[in-house]
């Protein structure tokens, strides 16, 4: 019985350590699934209801652990860039993500002068706010007319938040700026000041105002 129980904590390990590297959505509903694996390993491993306690408390210590270092990937989990994506790698991008992360896709063709300002002003958010997940892909590959370009579509767990087709009509056709579009952003939810802007960018902000003031 020694030999069994001690081959059990053995496979529960083997299981565990192979949990989360990384902070998906998906990888996490891959913890319901070992949850259930180790309750069918504790139903069938002795009739000794001490020994189950024992045993019992082990499970729920290591998960409790798992659960912590996940919850601590999340909140640490940061993007940074405006990452180019094809038409099959778009559904991936999306529902690959944990449910408060926000993803925002620009839809664009290069030969139309908005889309590429936009695309700068993507790029220059994407840097700020580094927790939310920016994304660019060419219209054409998602046979998306271009008549309403350019657009951005934001998602939140899978789910379509936010469908502005040809957002210009919402920040002008010509001379719009990275503060205008984060201002629309946030309008829907798609970045939090107080949650998915940089700690760096907000300390070279800080230090640039100060300096500012000193020349004053």
């Amino acid at each position: 019985q020694q030999k069994k129980t001690a081959a059990l904590l053995a496979h529960n390990e083997r299981i565990l350590s192979k949990s989360f590297t990384t902070t998906t959505y998906r990888e996490d509903q891959e913890l319901k699934a070992q949850e259930e694996e180790l309750l069918k390993d504790f139903e069938n491993i002795s009739s000794d209801e001490e020994e189950k306690q024992v045993l019992n408390k082990y499970r729920e210590q290591r998960l409790k652990e798992i659960k912590g270092t996940v919850t601590t990937n999340l909140s640490k989990k940061r993007f940074g860039s405006l990452k180019e994506i094809s038409a099959n790698q778009y559904v991936k991008a999306i529902d690959n993500e944990p449910p408060n992360v926000c993803v925002i896709v620009h839809l664009y063709e290069n030969s139309i002068p908005q889309c590429r300002l936009l695309n700068e002003c993507l790029i220059y958010l994407a840097r700020k706010f580094v927790k939310a997940k920016f994304l660019r892909i060419l219209a054409s590959d998602l046979e998306f007319d271009p008549v309403g370009l350019p657009a951005l579509l934001v998602y939140k767990n899978g789910e379509l938040i936010a469908n502005l087709v040809k957002i210009t009509e919402q920040i002008g056709e010509i001379n719009f700026d990275s503060d205008t579009v984060e201002e629309v952003l946030i309008k829907y939810g798609a970045i939090n000041k107080n949650e998915d802007i940089d700690d760096l960018y907000l300390e070279d902000y800080t230090t640039s105002r100060i300096l500012d003031e000193d020349e004053e």
